[in-house]
């Protein structure tokens, strides 16, 4: 990754002053373009635009001679990667956007890796002299020839219902202008983000199209996209084409106009079953609405012709075989590859076959596949000179028997993959191809156990390497190598190492969860696993080590686990993989599997438990009560009952006290009294005479006396309520239906909340706080409601209070259960800068914070405000905010640090370091500074910092957004003490070897 790079990208701007321009086309159009920064090193941007999955880069090769083509470049954001509804969006894209290359009227596209993440590679089309380069244009500028606006509708509905008759049930999902791009006057289909087909049509995600476009049947947020909502969209497009029609035009061409205006109507009915039933009815119509001979539609229509020609060419010479190989659709590369009979095949067909089956772990199928590619790539040789298909600079037969070479290590065929790997050495045509014959020779050494040598040959090929994913499997050898020298912190290290380079790898992380795993560290594995599922890795095996070293990390009982797992995974996928994390955890104690299960754990916890006189109950919202039996006045109740609380809190690690306060009550039937914080008024059974009872507290001086000395010992007293409250932030495991989101703003105002949006100040802050101990872990945009606790009441200020927990579990019934948490205290009697912030008068703090003459309050204020700005996508403002912080007090290291925070998320990755050194000046062991380091250490790509996977994970909590998909810029965790990341965070043993200054 660039050091200059934008957080999450890897495009690096050019300054001002070094701009120049280049001349490029698109096949028919050549223009001057301003170069205004590179994608990588191989690629010069000349315009970005705004996309559904990031910045759109339109790019030239950097070294190819003027005037090189254009094209676009589309990636999915390194912050948004591990999200699996936005990935999966982005690879379905990328499947069928190769797919349609071979179709009439669709983009040409290619699937490439550029800065270790896989980009939607698609033709570019530069504005024309009439500033046209898509229909948007064309229905916004001067008026169309009648036979024009026909001809055009025509071209969109004929490819369309082509990919129909290729693609049964093809839905685009976001037809509009806007993605017809117009080359020569014939219009192309592009960009897939919300398309889907048939086969292509995995994950259950709701994404939505452009509004103005949806059929109304398709504006719900969970509604699912048909053929029918793209013959809305269309009749949309009809629409504005007739619209921009030449009105002096319309005699000679009245009936073409009245079909036209006809079909719109129909394509655009309320109801679906009244629009036309599919798009060869519609071109067969609009076909009828020009003659291909008019001078006014001859360019456009033969230019359609050709370009469909040119598609269909290229898709039987250059089958998309590599793309889909590059984005490891394997299943798909080999049932595509398999659909052509096997005489047919040609030698790369052959080849990518026995990729897909190394990939599938058929080696022995997959070796028989690499054998008939090298004897059908030597056949076409002797036949034709060389190889068909591959590329004119490939060496085909050299490329097959690398792949061979890599297999035979894979079966452990050590000694037959090192002699082949030497061969490859000796017959190198360029150093390119010595280093990728020297690593296959250094895995088979490491492998077989001769280390010295492996290490020597291994590290000579990595250093010359400039291939992310080559050089990521170096990497992965390297960690192998380490760990077989019983160096387990390099071979963390090396295998973080890869998974950088390659973050959407599933492999990687996978492999680097195993490794974890290995090393005794479940809790660290149990994240890359997480990783690779997100990644696309939803084999029954990962989920079973996943399950595994989750259970180890909380060293619980598995069957107290397991209500847990199947909300969190579903019970059937679960169902499967059960019984072999049970054996994972069994052969790594070393026990049966039958004795795995009755494994005791500090962190058991059921719907009920009991400790002796402490009887604990836990709700759907993980919230626990307790009940606490006594015998009346004894001397020692207050020490006896907090020293069982506290055994009870240290074992109890997966749920939360339920937010009220401990009082004394009787059982109306034995008279036995009870401790207890189940709220006033609410009823329970006593466990000695199984009586029922309201919790009624008892009021007496000495029972008031007793109330104030169990607060007092468990550090929970009480104070005054006026002006105070809770800010509540879930955030459900999958996106919200609207009906469902106002269930959730019904049971707020239900139980005395305010709902309020997501972008709320205190929402913010709520969510980034529980961003940063690991208590959210999708990118869904969070549901906001805060509480005000009743004027003149009393409650524990730092537990949430019983309203907001008792909304929780309703929000969880409306959700299944599938929704994370977190709440954060408002104050707003407060005079401090957090007391305004939270209540969200951001304006009115940023007015008042310099009449403030509290120098230290005004600067606190502006801290929080920039941080604030910062999470809300503003850049600007939050490093102006951070620079009159620092010009207050230069030794304020909270200061240096927002600054610091501001300048990354605006790419000025010198001047963070320079933020850094001024907020480590005088407190070398900030854990503030530690965590923007460890920011800036892993965006600047510096290989001689201790990259481990707690350090990954802290990075995941800095950059989540804090506002859904739809935020600006990544988060930055407020400055805090790493050493009170809740124990269970991921990373948490790490983050304090971090703040100890543990590392080197």
């Amino acid at each position: 990754m660039d050091p200059a790079a934008t957080p999450g990208e890897i495009f690096v701007p050019r300054k001002a002053s070094g701009i120049r321009t280049r001349l490029v086309t698109d096949g028919t159009v050549t223009r001057e373009m301003p170069i205004i920064g590179h994608l990588g090193p191989a690629y010069e941007v000349f315009a970005i635009q705004s996309g559904g999955h990031g910045e759109i880069y339109f790019c030239v090769p950097t070294d190819e001679p003027d005037p090189p083509v254009a094209f676009v470049c589309k990636q999915i954001p390194r912050q948004v990667l591990l999200d699996p509804v936005r990935r999966r969006a982005f690879l379905r894209e990328c499947v069928l956007a190769v797919r349609m290359t071979a179709l009439p009227g669709f983009v040409s596209s290619d699937i490439l890796w550029v800065g270790g993440l896989p980009t939607l590679v698609t033709a570019a089309v530069l504005p024309d002299d009439d500033d046209v380069a898509n229909l948007l244009d064309v229905v916004n500028g001067p008026q169309l020839p009648v036979p024009v606006a026909g001809f055009l509708a025509w071209a969109v509905a004929e490819s369309m219902s082509t990919a129909l008759n290729v693609h049964p049930e093809f839905v685009h999902g976001d037809l509009k202008p806007e993605n017809v791009l117009v080359q020569a006057g014939a219009p192309l289909i592009t960009d897939f983000g919300l398309a889907s087909t048939l086969r292509h049509g995995w994950g259950q995600d709701s994404l939505p199209g452009t509004p103005p476009y949806l059929a109304p049947e398709a504006r719900r947020p969970d509604a699912r996209l048909t053929l029918a909502t793209d013959i809305y969209a269309f009749g949309i497009i009809l629409r504005q084409l007739l619209d921009n029609c030449q009105a002096a035009d319309s005699g000679p061409h009245t009936a073409a106009l009245d079909l036209i205006a006809e079909l719109a109507l129909r394509c655009t009915a309320d109801a679906p079953e009244q629009r036309p039933i599919g798009f060869a009815e519609i071109a067969q119509r609009l076909k009828r609405t020009f003659d291909e001979s008019d001078p006014a539609v001859r360019r456009g229509y033969g230019a359609y012709q050709l370009l469909a020609i040119l598609n269909i060419t290229n898709s039987v010479v250059f089958p998309d075989y590599e793309s889909l190989a590059r984005i490891e659709e394997w299943d798909l590369l080999r049932e595509l590859i398999e659909s052509q009979p096997a005489k047919e095949r040609l030698s790369s067909a052959w080849h990518m076959h026995g990729l897909a089956l190394t990939r599938m772990g058929r080696d022995f199928e997959a070796l028989k596949s690499f054998e008939t590619a090298l004897a059908r790539a030597r056949w076409e040789t002797e036949k034709t000179g060389r190889p068909m298909i591959y590329g004119p600079d490939e060496d085909a037969i050299r490329n097959i028997r690398f792949d061979i070479a890599v297999l035979l290590v894979n079966m452990g065929r050590f000694r037959e993959a090192e002699d082949l790997g030497r061969e490859l050495v000796a017959d190198a045509a360029s150093d390119e191809a010595a280093r990728r014959a020297k690593t296959i020779v250094a895995m088979a050494l490491i492998n077989s156990g001769r280390l010295d040598g492996g290490e020597q040959l291994l590290i000579t090929a990595m250093a010359g390497e400039h291939d992310e994913g080559r050089l990521a499997e170096g990497f992965r050898a390297l960690s192998v190598l380490r760990l077989q020298q019983g160096r387990p912190d390099a071979a963390i290290e090396a295998m973080q190492r890869a998974v950088q380079l390659t973050p959407g790898r599933a492999s990687h992380h996978r492999n680097l969860g195993e490794l974890l795993a290995q090393l005794g560290e479940p809790g660290l594995a149990v994240a890359a696993f997480d990783h690779a599922m997100q990644c696309g890795d939803l084999t029954q095996d990962v989920l079973a080590m996943r399950l595994a070293c989750a259970i180890a990390a909380d060293d619980r009982k598995p069957d107290s686990y397991r209500a847990e797992a199947d909300r969190q995974f579903g019970a059937e996928r679960v169902d499967d993989a059960w019984q072999a994390a049970l054996d994972i955890l069994a052969n790594a104690r070393e026990l049966e599997p039958a004795e795995a299960t009755a494994l005791t754990a500090t962190g058991a916890v059921g719907e009920t438990l009991n400790y002796d006189e402490l009887q604990v109950e836990i709700d759907d919202a993980r919230f626990y009560t307790f009940d606490y039996y006594t015998d009346g006045d004894e001397p020692d109740l207050v020490a006896d009952f907090t020293a069982r609380h506290r055994e009870m809190v240290t074992t109890i690690t997966s749920a939360k006290m339920r937010g009220a306060p401990v009082v004394c009550t009787r059982c109306s039937g034995c008279g036995t009294e009870i401790l207890t914080n189940r709220p006033v008024g609410t009823a329970f059974t006593c466990v000695r005479c199984e009586t029922r009872s309201d919790v009624s507290p008892l009021l007496d001086e000495p029972h008031r006396e007793l109330h104030d000395a169990i607060g007092q010992a468990l550090d929970m007293t009480e104070e005054p309520a006026d002006g105070q409250g809770r800010c509540l932030v879930v955030q459900p495991w999958e996106p919200g239906t609207d009906a469902q989101i106002e269930r959730v703003h019904e049971a707020a105002r239900r139980h005395g909340l305010d709902p309020v949006s997501p972008d709320h100040a205190a929402v913010v802050l709520a969510f980034v706080e529980g961003i940063s101990v690991g208590r959210f872990t999708s990118h869904h945009q969070p549901i906001g409601a805060i509480y005000l606790c009743p004027q003149g009441s009393r409650h524990i200020p730092r537990m949430p209070p019983a309203p907001v927990e008792d909304y929780l579990v309703e929000v969880r019934k409306i959700f299944g259960g599938r929704v994370n948490s977190s709440s954060h205290q408002i104050d707003y009697t407060r005079e401090d800068p957090g007391g305004h912030i939270l209540a969200d008068r951001l304006d009115l703090a940023a007015e008042q914070v310099h009449d403030d003459p509290d120098v230290t309050s005004r600067r606190t204020t502006l801290i929080l405000l920039s941080q604030l700005r910062l999470n809300r996508g503003q850049p600007e403002i939050a490093l102006h905010l951070a620079d009159e912080a620092v010009r207050l007090d230069r030794t304020d290291e909270n200061a240096w640090i927002a600054k610091g925070y501001a300048e990354l998320v605006r790419g000025d990755v010198t001047a963070a370091k320079e933020s850094l050194r001024e907020a480590q000046r005088d407190n070398s062991a900030s854990s503030g500074a530690t965590a923007l380091q460890a920011t800036i250490e892993y965006l600047s790509g510096d290989e001689d910092a201790p990259f481990t996977l707690a350090r990954a994970i802290t990075l995941g909590a800095i950059f989540r957004p804090p506002g859904g998909e739809s935020s600006a810029a990544p988060a930055q965790a407020a400055p805090h003490d790493l050493n009170r990341q809740s124990s269970t965070h991921p990373g948490a043993a790490t983050l304090k070897k971090l703040n100890d200054g543990l590392y080197p």
